[in-house]
């Protein structure tokens, strides 16, 4: 792939990440080398965990496995530091005098995120044009399908932002045939609601529930940089609709047989 003919759009996620403020090496509060805080919490948001049954921990007091996460998870807050992302959140089982005990879970990615800043600056100096967009996420993008007939399924309408600067880059793109990728199907939703008549992109500040599944003709991407999405979600019924079905299911089974590390903070492929 020529990185000189290669528009990056990056999805700056507004009021779903809770940032942590201060130096990396130290916290302001603690002092202490290992302290991740402190933690900003921005008001009014409740990112969405799902619970599993997949998890387990030995309570140190009855000796006994329990499914921690079974009841509920939530209240999660992500901070990146040295590359790798923690989110901290509270889980609650189905037992206990109240049906539910509740506990804090830390868990980490070892990979970290995708885009280090020396693979930003090595694709800026290949020439590569990053260009961003505003969505702000809210429960709809990982609620699963629970419908058989997918033009019933509504998903929740979320506010987003594309200025006048990125589509002209983006434009510009399509009008010379140069490769456009979007980083994330939210970055690909938002620009697939905002449409021209002609097909290019529109500067545009609104909502949209627009629900990607197959078959769809997309009309501004010819490039999906995704993770591996949880099955039944509208993420990878995108990438299908994207990357095509066989071709997907194939490449979910290479990533099992390899044990590639799934959901937000794993692993991800290039669709194009």
């Amino acid at each position: 792939m020529n990185g000189k003919n290669t528009i990056y759009l990056v999805l700056i996620v507004t009021g779903l990440i809770i940032s942590c403020s201060g130096p990396s090496k130290k916290s302001k509060e603690t002092g202490n080398d290992w302290a991740l805080g402190p933690f900003e919490r921005i008001d009014s948001v409740n990112p969405v965990l799902q619970p599993s049954k997949d998890f387990t921990f030995t309570d140190p007091i009855i000796q006994q496995p329990l499914l921690w996460e079974e009841k509920d998870v939530f209240n999660p807050a992500a901070v990146v530091r040295d590359n790798k992302v923690y989110l901290l959140y509270r889980a609650e089982d189905k037992i206990g005098v109240f049906k539910g005990t509740s506990r804090i879970g830390l868990a980490l990615s070892d990979d970290g995120l995708h885009f280090t800043k020396q693979l930003m600056k090595r694709l800026e100096i290949k020439g590569v044009d990053i260009n961003p967009i505003t969505l702000h996420i809210g429960l709809g993008s990982f609620r699963p399908v629970d419908v058989e007939d997918l033009t019933k399924h509504k998903m929740d309408s979320e506010n987003y932002r594309i200025e006048q600067p990125t589509t002209e880059v983006v434009n510009k793109a399509l009008d010379n045939k140069k490769r456009v990728c979007a980083i994330g199907t939210t970055t690909m939703r938002t620009l697939e609601s905002s449409v021209s008549a002609g097909g290019r992109l529109k500067a545009n500040e609104g909502w949209t529930d627009k629900f990607i599944f197959p078959p769809f003709e997309f009309k501004i991407c010819n490039a999906l940089l995704t993770n591996f999405h949880n099955p039944e979600s509208t993420l990878l019924m995108m990438a299908c609709a994207f990357g095509g079905y066989d071709l997907i299911m194939e490449a979910y089974k290479v990533a099992i047989k390899h044990k590639y590390k799934f959901f937000a903070y794993g692993d991800c492929m290039l669709i194009i």
